[in-house]
């Protein structure tokens, strides 16, 4: 007996999204990448000790008077919508 082969269907951001305010995925940590729904891992002591040293570094080679603000924000590429930590802004 053959077997058909499966077909992956890829999630479109706008439908991701959808799913996202109805609730869907509540409590829920998932990201979609490439079209993929896909768990995220959590953050650990170490991921936030990371930052807190990027913070520290960035912050002792600015000027006096800029700031600078570090978060982990949603981000959207392509097919993918994930939450990376980033620069959000230096002012």
């Amino acid at each position: 007996m053959t077997q058909t082969p499966l077909t992956l269907r890829r999630w479109q951001r706008a439908e991701y999204e959808r799913l996202v305010s109805l609730g869907v995925f509540r409590g829920e940590p998932i990201e979609l990448i490439g079209g993929q729904l896909l768990v995220a891992e959590p953050q650990h002591p170490y991921h936030a000790s990371a930052i807190t040293a990027v913070d520290s570094a960035l912050r002792a080679v600015l000027p006096p008077g800029r700031s600078l603000t570090l978060t982990a924000g949603r981000i959207h590429r392509g097919r993918g919508t994930a939450c990376p930590d980033r620069l959000a802004s230096l002012i």
